[in-house]
C-alpha cells in the first residue's frame, strides 16, 4: 500500500518535473521571438524615413509633421520597446518561478502591444512617404500643368469665335485655375506639401475639363445654331409649299411643334455657354426624334396622296361595277321569282347587298367631302379608301355567288326532273319483273312500302310541276323520294328471291317426303306460309324440315339457290 502511494507520489513529481522543462522552454521559445521580433521593430528605416523631410522647406505644415513624427518615433524608442523588454525578463522570472500561466498571458499582451507599436510606425514611415512623394510629383508635374494651362489660354482665344458665350466662361475659369497655381507655389513654399498637392490635383483635373469642353462646345453649337434651325427653317418651308398644294396639314399642329423646338434650341444655347453639356444631351436628342418624325409624316402624307388618288379612282370604278352588277342581279332575280321560289337565305343576302352597296355610295361621298373640305390628312384618307375599297371587293364577289345561286336554280330543277325520271323507271321495272314471277301474292310489308315509294314519287311531281318552284322543298322530297323508292325496290327483289328460294327448298325436300313423316308435315307448313306470301318464314320452315334428314341442308340450299335467285335478280 504504501509502496504503492510512493510510486504515485514518484509519478506525479515526474510529472510535475517534465511538464515544467517543457513549459519554460516553450515560453523561452515565446519570449527569443518576442525579442527578435523588437529588435526588428527597432531596425524598421524609420529614422532615414524622417531624414528625408531634411530636404524640404523645414516650415509650415512640414515642420509641424516631422517634429510629430520625431516625438512619436523617439517615444517608441526611449519608451514603449524598453517597456517590453522590461516585461520580457519578467516573464523569464514567471518562468522560473514555475508560474506557467501567468506568463504566458504576458506574453500575449507583449505581442499584442507589439502589433500596436508596429501600426504606429507603419503609419509614421507611410504619412512620411506622402508627403515626401507629394513634393516629388508637385515637382515633376507643376511645369506640365502650367504648360496645359497656358496651352488652353491659347486654345480660348484662337478659337473664341467658334465657342460664343462660353469663351468668357472658360476664361473665367482658366483665370481662377491661374490662382490656384499661385496658390499651390505659395504652400510649397511654406512646406505645406499636402495641400499644395491637392491643389494641383485640382487644378489638373479642372483644365482637362475645360479643355474637353472647348471641344465639344463647338459642335454643340453648330447642331443648336445652324443645323437645328436650319432643319426647322426647311420644314416650315416644306410644310408652306404642301399647304399650298392642297395637303391638310393642320391637323398635325407641325407649326407649333417647330415654334417649340426654335424656342428650345435658344434655350439650350444658354445652357451650352454655361458649360452645362450634360444638361443638353436628352433635349437635343428629343428635338432632332421629333424633327425626324416630322419628316417621317411629311413623307408618309406625300405617298399616301400619291397612292390615294389612284386607290380612289379604283374605289370608284369598284363601287359603280358593284351597282351595275346589283341592278342586273335584282333584275335577273325579279325574272327567277316568277318561276321559282328564292331561298330565305339568298333573299337575306340580296337584301344585305343592297345596303352594302348604299354604304360604299355613302364613304365615296364621305371621301369627297372631306378632300373639299379639308377635314383628314390623306394618310387617313387612304387607308379609308383601302378599306372601303376591300369592302367594295368582297360585296361584288358576293353579288356573283348570289348570281351563280340564282342560276343553280334551273339546274337543280333539271336534277330533280332526271331524277324522279330515273326512279320512276328503276320502279317501273322491278315491278314489271315482281308480276312476271306468277308468285302467290305480295308480302304487305312490301305492298305498304311501295305506296309509300309511289307517294313520294307523286309528291315530287308534283312541287315539280307547281309554281312558283321551291328548290329547297324539291331537294328535300327528292332525298326522302330517292331513300324511299330504292328500300322498295330492294324490298321487292328480295321478296322474289325468297320465293324462288322458298320454292326451291320446298321441291328439294320433297324427296324426303314419302320416307319421313315429320319432314312431311313441316313442308306442309312450309307450302301453307308460301301461298300466303310469308316467303322468308316459308323458307325457314322447310330449311329446318330438310335438316331433319339433312344436317347440312341450310348450306347447300344456299349454294344451289341462292346465288341462283341473286343471278336472276340482276337480269
Amino acid at each position: 500500500m504504501l509502496l504503492n502511494i510512493l510510486y504515485a507520489v514518484i509519478g506525479i513529481f515526474l510529472i510535475v518535473i517534465i511538464f515544467s522543462a517543457w513549459a519554460r522552454r516553450k515560453l523561452y521559445r515565446i519570449v527569443d521571438e518576442l525579442e527578435n521580433r523588437k529588435i526588428e521593430m527597432m531596425n524598421e528605416p524609420v529614422q532615414e524615413e524622417l531624414a528625408k523631410i531634411k530636404g524640404l522647406t523645414m516650415s509650415g505644415e512640414t515642420e509641424e509633421r516631422f517634429e510629430q513624427w520625431r516625438a512619436e518615433w523617439d517615444h517608441i524608442i526611449t519608451k514603449l520597446l524598453p517597456n517590453i523588454e522590461e516585461k520580457l525578463f519578467d516573464v523569464e522570472e514567471l518562468a522560473n518561478h514555475y508560474r506557467f500561466l501567468k506568463a504566458f498571458r504576458e506574453t500575449k499582451q507583449i505581442s499584442y502591444e507589439l502589433d500596436e507599436i508596429y501600426k504606429q510606425m507603419q503609419y509614421v514611415i507611410e504619412e512620411v512617404k506622402e508627403l515626401v512623394e507629394s513634393e516629388e510629383q508637385n515637382r515633376a508635374e507643376i511645369d506640365d500643368v502650367k504648360h496645359m494651362h497656358d496651352a488652353a489660354v491659347k486654345k480660348i482665344n484662337s478659337e473664341e469665335k467658334n465657342l460664343g458665350g462660353a469663351a468668357s466662361v472658360i476664361e473665367r475659369e482658366l483665370e481662377e485655375a491661374a490662382e490656384q497655381l499661385r496658390s499651390f507655389e505659395d504652400h510649397t513654399a511654406s512646406g505645406n506639401y499636402l495641400q499644395a498637392r491637392e491643389i494641383l490635383s485640382n487644378v489638373k483635373k479642372q483644365i482637362e475639363e475645360l479643355t474637353v469642353l472647348a471641344d465639344q462646345v463647338p459642335q454643340y453649337l453648330i447642331k443648336l445654331k445652324t443645323d437645328i434651325p436650319g432643319q426647322l427653317s426647311e420644314l416650315a418651308s416644306g410644310i408652306t409649299e404642301m399647304e399650298d398644294d392642297g395637303y391638310p396639314l393642320h391637323h398635325f399642329s407641325f407649326r407649333d411643334a417647330l415654334q417649340r423646338n426654335n424656342e428650345k434650341a435658344a434655350d439650350l444655347i444658354q445652357e451650352v455657354e454655361n458649360l452645362r453639356l450634360s444638361a443638353c444631351d436628352e433635349p437635343i436628342r428629343e428635338m432632332e426624334d421629333e424633327i425626324k418624325s416630322i419628316y417621317d409624316k411629311l413623307e408618309k402624307e406625300a405617298v399616301a396622296r400619291n397612292e390615294f388618288e389612284a386607290n380612289y379612282a379604283d374605289l370608284i370604278d369598284m363601287t359603280e361595277k358593284a351597282e351595275r352588277n346589283l341592278i342586273n342581279l335584282n333584275e335577273e332575280a325579279d325574272n327567277i321569282r316568277v318561276n321559282y321560289r328564292i331561298s330565305d337565305h339568298d333573299e337575306a343576302r340580296l337584301s344585305r347587298l343592297e345596303d352594302d352597296v348604299n354604304q360604299l355610295r355613302q364613304q365615296v361621298s364621305a371621301v369627297e367631302d372631306a378632300i373639299s373640305e379639308q377635314t383628314k390628312t390623306y394618310t387617313v384618307l387612304d387607308a379609308s379608301v383601302k378599306e372601303n375599297f376591300a369592302k367594295a371587293e368582297e360585296v361584288s364577289e358576293e353579288i356573283e355567288e348570289v348570281k351563280a345561286a340564282l342560276h343553280q336554280l334551273r339546274n337543280e330543277e333539271n336534277s330533280a326532273n332526271e331524277l324522279l325520271q330515273s326512279l320512276n323507271d328503276k320502279y317501273t321495272r322491278a315491278l314489271k319483273r315482281l308480276k312476271q314471277t306468277n308468285i302467290p301474292g305480295v308480302p304487305a310489308t312490301l305492298a305498304a312500302k311501295c305506296e309509300e315509294a309511289e307517294e313520294r314519287l307523286d309528291e315530287l311531281e308534283g312541287l315539280l310541276n307547281s309554281v312558283p318552284l321551291s328548290i329547297d322543298d324539291i331537294t328535300k322530297k327528292a332525298e326522302e323520294a330517292e331513300n324511299d323508292v330504292e328500300e322498295a325496290i330492294t324490298q321487292i327483289y328480295h321478296t322474289i328471291h325468297q320465293a324462288h328460294f322458298a320454292e326451291s327448298a320446298i321441291q328439294y325436300g320433297n324427296r324426303y317426303r314419302s320416307d319421313n313423316d315429320h319432314v312431311n308435315i313441316i313442308l306442309l307448313q312450309a307450302e301453307d306460309r308460301f301461298r300466303n306470301a310469308l316467303y322468308d318464314e316459308a323458307v325457314e320452315t322447310a330449311i329446318e324440315g330438310i335438316e331433319k334428314v339433312e344436317p347440312d341442308a341450310r348450306y347447300k340450299l344456299e349454294e344451289l339457290f341462292g346465288s341462283n335467285a341473286s343471278a336472276s335478280q340482276s337480269k
